[in-house]
């Protein structure tokens, strides 16, 4: 028992003494890839994009279960084609136009099976390709469309949906769900 105790003692000690990775400097003089100031930039940016792909889930999860609200609270894309097919609801009422277009106007208010991050911007704009889950869990495609064949118009499964964050964190999904006519 006692050997075990030393060995620990010996082996913080050892842990203890002497410079760290983070202490190693290139012969440039700059610190390591590693070391928290060479990170810090990555660090944000990575939160950011995971608040990015966080906001884009909940947005299209609040919209799956009817919960208008949220949802209009983090969405900061156009709502015009929203209003052309409600012209009796306000410009305002975002809530009310994200009700009308999933419950009326065709939008597939679906949840999100997989998201990819596949574009950051510098203006802070994040794309992702997304796929959504119809309500049995199966992969939503979205087929041809007003008598086109799929050779016209192939069917599609990945959908671009842009979502845009502040430095502060608070990101904005910029896109609608998918269009069934």
């Amino acid at each position: 028992m006692r050997v075990r105790i030393w060995f620990v003692i010996l082996a913080l000690m050892l842990c203890g003494c002497g410079g760290g990775i983070n202490d190693v400097k290139n012969p440039a003089g700059n610190p390591a890839p590693g070391n928290e100031a060479s990170t810090q930039p990555a660090v944000v940016n990575d939160r950011l994009e995971a608040n990015a792909e966080l906001t884009l889930i909940n947005f299209f999860t609040y919209l799956n279960q009817k919960n208008y609200r949220h949802a209009s609270e983090i969405y900061g894309g156009p709502y015009d084609q929203l209003v052309g097919y409600n012209p009796s609801l306000s410009e305002a009422d975002i809530e009310g136009l994200l009700q009308a277009g999933c419950e009326y106007n065709g939008l597939m208010c679906l949840s999100v099976l997989k998201s990819r991050l596949v574009e950051a911007n510098s203006t802070d704009e994040y794309i992702f390709e997304v796929e959504f889950a119809n309500p049995d869990g199966s992969l939503f495609v979205l087929g041809p469309c007003c008598g086109a064949s799929e050779d016209e118009m192939p069917p599609v499964s990945t959908f671009n949906v842009r979502v845009h964050c502040e430095n502060d964190g608070v990101c904005k999904v910029l896109d609608l769900p998918p269009y069934v006519p």
